[in-house]
């Protein structure tokens, strides 16, 4: 890994190294940099970063090069941000194409990442559970049988027939639970990318968001009864916080 040192004000410098006899002369002006007070030594790395204000996602040569005021993503998630003092969380990659964010503290959530168990739909990649951390925590410790903590929920799944997301909801009614009898279907933007909106009834009624990006559908779903609490709320905020690359 080459490592750059980056500095407001750059001169030439010709770096001598001698070891075990033998003299080498290594970089240019452009490789290696001295700062005139403080140095900053950066990785050539790829380095992804998120503009806050508009969810934009853009890869950088190196960290240092990502523009001041965006987030430094971490591949993979688990970055910590604070905003107006609310802790919140930042899940990136690449293979999914996906980027979201959530609270942690206070009263925040834990994100929990299911892969593909036997009975899951053959197409699914991954889903993503959202929940109330105080409740997931006494739900793991629960030794009565329950259903787990009310949550918002990313499930990935692979186009494989490479249909349109209103295809593949109709035919998929098993895992959205949509009935065009009860509820009506309006078209949103998230992510980035069209999506349709529609409600739909099972344990709690549900806000769903369907879309497609990548050769992928993202089904996102979320609780629409306000008597959960905030999360109704904070579901609204996540869905902004989702950008789909």
């Amino acid at each position: 890994m080459q490592i750059v040192i980056k500095k407001k004000k750059a001169k030439k410098f010709l770096i001598v190294i001698i070891a075990l006899g033998v003299t080498i002369f290594v970089y240019s002006q452009k490789d290696i940099f001295f700062a005139d007070g403080d140095i900053t030594m950066c990785a050539q790395v790829i380095t992804p970063g998120r503009n806050p204000q508009t969810g934009e996602i853009k890869e950088f040569p190196t960290p240092c090069d990502v523009p001041k005021g965006w987030d430094v993503l971490e591949v993979g998630g688990g970055q910590e941000i604070i905003r107006n003092g609310v802790t919140s969380k930042v899940y990136w990659n690449s293979d999914l194409g996906l980027s979201f964010e959530y609270i942690i503290n206070p009263d925040g959530y834990t994100l929990v990442q299911h892969k593909k168990r036997e009975g899951d739909h053959e197409d699914l990649v991954t889903y993503f559970a959202i929940r109330n951390t105080k409740e997931q925590e006494a739900f793991l410790v629960s030794k009565v049988p329950r259903e787990g903590p009310v949550e918002i929920s990313i499930h990935v799944f692979n186009n494989v027939k490479k249909v349109d997301i209103f295809t593949w909801l109709n035919d998929n009614t098993q895992i959205t639970n949509y009935n065009k009898e009860l509820y009506p279907i309006a078209k949103e933007n998230v992510g980035g990318v069209e999506a349709l909106e529609f409600l739909s009834d099972g344990v709690y009624l549900k806000r769903n968001y369907l879309l497609e990006s990548n050769g992928l559908i993202y089904f996102v779903s979320g609780p629409e009864d306000e008597s959960f609490g905030n999360i109704k709320n904070d579901f609204m905020t996540f869905l902004q916080s989702i950008v789909v690359f």
